[in-house]
């Protein structure tokens, strides 16, 4: 079943949706954006979904939206220019992409802005709804992570909607991790190793555990799994943050009886991860060891073989090897009995109070 409308506003009452808001108010039913640009408002919904849309309707070609990056702290920039033309701005490595096309805009009409994420194809649309125009910029060199949408407006705006909605679908495997559960450095989403696992993704490049804690609200109330993969750690330089991560998922997950997995993180020519593999091994009797696939014999270090270039991401025969790993692993089928531990918890109660 797919996930479906996430959140509808076609209109507005309070602020409570949103976590900054300054300088904004609700009249009327609408949002109204100052003419301030160093004010904007911010949306508290946090997502690492693989698949999503969200449309705004807007009374004026000022608009802009932001993609917020809570990990690496730089923002998506999706705006009109002076020449009428779409733009999509990254700030991490300051690129800018330009439609071809002009939109046709006159004083009073309204606009649809939409943004479509689909794995790692990010567009950007607007729709003139006077003359139903529509003009879209492939805007994929903005890098989705974990992020907080944001408008901003350079005039007195009214918002008159918003709307966020995922075809993904809910139940299954999820696999909760940084770019390479994303897929980065394949060379199609794929060839990408949760791909081949046929599991889902609640991911983003450059994000760390203190991160993917802000996805437990999504996993719960939104995918709704039944298993969780936990594949964070690569970007992790504090692994006493990503053991609490690790740990107080493996709660959330056993107490709405999710299945929960770890993983072993992947070797890379950085940093070591051998504390990392020793944590999970030491602690958990159920995991996936990809550490030991990736990397070299007697070393820390990852297979050159499997090295995309950047001594991090794995290219496509390292997406290939963890992929087929999974698939060949005692637990790739692995669920676990919630229903056993409740009558052993009973059991010790019994024995407890006899």
């Amino acid at each position: 079943m797919e996930i479906g409308t996430i959140l509808n506003y076609q209109e507005f009452t309070d602020l409570s949706g949103t976590d900054v808001n300054a300088g904004w108010s609700v009249n009327n039913n609408k949002l109204i954006g100052p003419a301030d640009t160093t004010k904007y408002l911010q949306f508290n919904y946090v997502s690492g979904l693989w698949l999503w849309k969200k449309t705004i309707v807007s009374n004026k070609k000022t608009l802009k939206l932001f993609i917020y990056n809570t990990a690496g702290n730089f923002t998506g920039d999706f705006y009109i220019n002076s020449q009428n033309k779409l733009c999509s701005h990254f700030s991490y490595d300051n690129t800018t992409n330009t439609s071809s096309e002009v939109l046709t805009y006159n004083n009073g009409d309204i606009l649809e802005f939409s943004l479509l994420k689909n794995g790692r194809l990010l567009t950007f649309s607007v729709k003139n709804l006077n003359t139903n125009q529509i003009v879209s910029l492939n805007a994929s060199n903005v890098a989705i992570s974990i992020h907080k949408l944001r408008l901003i407006t350079s005039e007195v705006t009214e918002i008159s909607s918003y709307k966020l909605e995922s075809s993904q679908t809910t139940g299954g495997t999820l696999v909760v991790g940084d770019s390479i559960t994303q897929g980065s450095n394949a060379t199609s989403d794929n060839q990408s190793w949760v791909f081949i696992a046929n599991w889902e993704r609640d991911c983003g490049p450059g994000d760390k555990s203190p991160d993917a804690l802000l996805l437990i609200p999504e996993i719960l109330n939104i995918i709704k799994p039944i298993r969780v993969i936990y594949a964070m750690g690569t970007n992790d330089t504090i692994i006493d943050n990503w053991k609490n991560a690790v740990v107080k998922f493996s709660k959330v997950m056993n107490a709405n009886r999710i299945t929960f997995i770890p993983v072993c993180p992947y070797a890379n020519n950085v940093r070591s991860m051998q504390s990392y593999f020793d944590y999970i091994t030491s602690n958990f009797k159920v995991y996936f060891d990809f550490y030991t696939v990736t990397k070299q014999s007697n070393s820390t270090s990852l297979k050159p073989e499997y090295n995309s270039g950047d001594n991090v991401h794995l290219n496509n025969a390292g997406h290939a090897a963890v992929g087929n790993y999974v698939l060949q692993n005692n637990f790739y089928e692995y669920f676990k009995s919630f229903d056993d531990e409740t009558v052993k918890m009973f059991a010790f109660f019994r024995r407890l109070f006899a």
